[in-house]
Order: structure tokens, then sequence, then C-alpha cells
């Protein structure tokens, strides 16, 4: 049979983001960079909107909708020119910590203009391989790496979000960076990167055990985009992975043991993060049993109806407190009750779903900040917390 098939779109206002990258500083001072890639983010969710790479003259220009969330922009440099990705705060060089960058927004039918600065830097080289005994390890394309600045120093509990990649066809990801002390995270591993001095290569061959999860709402429908945190049983980070389009996830451990999982949701959606299973405190959470070389499968975690606790973290200059880690509490006041933390961002804003309950505490800033206690979340609603770090 024939027929015709009618589909009518509604094309969105939007505006464009434009600008050029060049060196600024060492061999090719002043002169354009091209083929370096210009990563444009959702400012509240964090999610890639677009992707595009500068022309040999250094330009770039990214079409996008007026409005929404607005913007983070940063280049990455995976490039032979040693020059360092960064993320736009406003400043020359900007900033090294995805965080810290600032928001950006775009009107109707207007162009944003943002240029980039980069300044030399040094390359990091990490490759991921599995089953290493077979044939000298089978490269592992496609997974998510995490590179974190190591703060040395850290008075405010904060993030230190450098880059977040995916491997290629080879299990490889190449990055040049700031000078810094920097580290690795992929599949359940991880490693430092100095690159204080010099370039860094990395290789992750250790085989590990799997556990499968697929996140659904109380509907039954899957949950795109979650962000979910595996820990070992005394709370230290170990892996981190999002659900993907049909809810689902693939979590990693380097060890045998048993590992606490954690749901979180902090991009204003109305379903709630959770503790497997069904706790709002990690280390109360059941026990997920990973074995190396193994798989295990975790079903469904279907999230519950939410409140969105919110707010915005000061310094005591009342310049805003980015990349500042914000705590949710319950069962207890001190730390061994911490239920889900997010970081503020880079306009001193944060925001995380949570079941409805009364908080015993949320503390902004780590060992040195401040709480605001007995905290009330009702489904349905917003709860603001500010707080002004001493």
């Amino acid at each position: 049979t024939s027929g015709t098939t009618t589909a009518d779109f509604i094309l969105e206002t939007g505006g464009r983001i434009a600008g050029a990258v060049a060196a600024n500083g060492g061999t090719l001072n002043g002169q354009p960079l091209e083929g370096i890639q210009v990563e444009v983010r959702d400012f509240r969710t964090g999610l890639p909107v677009a992707i595009v790479k500068t022309d040999a003259s250094g330009n770039y220009r990214i079409n996008v909708i007026q409005g929404g969330n607005g913007y983070t922009l940063s280049v990455l440099n995976r490039s032979w020119r040693p020059y360092a990705s960064h993320h736009h705060n406003g400043t020359s060089g900007g900033v090294n910590n995805f965080f810290e960058a600032s928001k950006v927004t775009v009107g109707a039918s207007t162009t944003q203009a943002i240029h980039f600065a980069m300044t030399p830097g040094n390359q990091v080289t990490a490759r991921l391989l599995d089953q290493p005994a077979v044939n000298g390890g089978l490269p592992v394309p496609g997974m998510n790496v995490r590179v974190n600045i190591d703060y040395a120093n850290n008075p405010y509990s904060k993030s230190g979000a450098a880059a977040r990649l995916r491997t290629n066809k080879d299990g490889t990801i190449r990055l040049w960076l700031k000078p810094d002390s920097y580290v690795v995270q992929t599949r359940g591993q991880e490693q430092p990167a100095d690159l204080t001095s010099g370039n860094q290569q990395l290789s992750f061959e250790q085989t590990v055990g799997r556990a499968t999860v697929t996140i659904k709402d109380g509907g039954g429908n899957p949950v795109s985009q979650a962000k979910l945190f595996l820990y070992d049983s005394a709370g230290n980070f170990v892996n981190y992975q999002p659900s993907l389009a049909d809810g689902s996830a693939t979590l990693y451990a380097p060890a045998n043991g048993n590992y606490l999982l954690e749901v979180r949701v902090d991009d204003g959606r109305p379903y709630g993060s959770i503790i497997y299973n069904n706790k709002l405190s990690l280390l109360t959470g059941n026990p997920v049993s990973m074995t190396v070389g193994g798989t295990t499968g975790l079903g469904d975690i279907v999230l519950p109806v939410a409140g969105i606790l919110k707010g915005t973290v000061k310094y005591a200059n009342n310049a805003l407190a980015a990349a500042v880690r914000v705590q949710v509490r319950y069962g207890g006041s001190d730390d061994t009750a911490r239920f889900v933390s997010v970081f503020a961002r880079g306009d001193g804003t944060y925001e995380v779903s949570v079941p409805p309950m009364v908080y015993d505490r949320v503390r902004a800033g780590g060992a040195t900040g401040t709480n605001a206690d007995n905290v009330l979340v009702t489904a349905g609603f917003e709860t603001t917390s500010d707080f002004t770090l001493p």
C-alpha cells in the first residue's frame, strides 16, 4: 500500500553562541586553535546540549534555544596542540572545575559572543582494558571517565570535576589540562595523575565485578539520567554511572565485597533520590554483594514521589560559593547519617529531589561549613534552605 505521512514541527525561537579560540602563551601564542571541542551543557542538569569543533580560524558557532535553564561552556582539547582545556567563567583562562562554570543565557535571535584564551597545559592519557590475561587485554570503548581535581586543601568539601569523557574505540581518553594534580576515575578504579610538571600515561587493567539495575518512576516508566553512585561498606566512593534512556545502568567494583548504592536526582524532577533498598541513610542501605568477574542483578529500583530541596550557598563576604558540597542527613546529625549530597553550581545554587520527610540536618561546606536542622520537605513542593559559610 502507499500513502502519505505528515509530520508537523514547531521550531522554537533560539539564539546563537559564537566566538573564537586562541592560544594564550606558549609556542603558538596568539594563533587560532583548530579542532578544539566546544561543549555546551544545560546549566541545571549538566547534560550535553551541543558539541562542535573550531574551524581553521579557531571560530565556532552553536545554535541554542533561548531562555530555559541557561548553559555552561567548556573547551576540551584532544588535539596535538599543548593547550589546556577549561570551563568558561568570564575570566581569562577560565577554570578547571566544571562546577565553577558561569551560567550563560541567550536571548531570542541574538548572538552571545564568548571567546576562549587557552593557556599551555599537560596531557593525561588513560587506556581502559578488560580481561588483561586475554591477549594483553581487550579495549573497553564508550566507558565513562571522570577527571577530578585533587584538592590538597579543601575546607568546604568542594568538588573538582575537571572533565567527563568517554573512551574511544581503542578504550582510550586523551586530554590537555591545566598543570595541577588530578584523579582519574573509571569502571570502579581510580589513579592519580600529576600534571604539575609533565604529561601522564595511565592504564586501567583490573577485572571487575558488575551490578545491573533499572531505574523507574512510580508509574513504571524508565528514568534516564538518574545519577547512580556506588560506595564501599565504609561509604567511600567507588563508581558513578548515569541511567540510560531505558533506565538501565551498570556499576563496577574492583574487588569482591559488599557495596552501597545511592540513586540521586538533582535536576528538579518530581521523583526522589533513594538509597538501595528504599533507605534514607547511606550506611543503613542494603548491601550489594559483588564478585570480580561476575554480575549481580538488582532488578528495578522504583523512585519515590518527592519534593525539591533547593537554595543558594554564599561566603561570608556575600560571594557565591560554587562547587561546595550540600549534604542531606536523616536519622542523625553527623556524617554517618548522610543520605545524599549535591554540589552548588557556578551561581551558588543547588537542588535535589528527596522523599517528603523532616531531615535532621542539611549541611553546606563539609567539616567547616554550616547547618540547617529539622528541614521539612513536602511532596510536590519546593523547600528553600540558603547557607552562608563562616
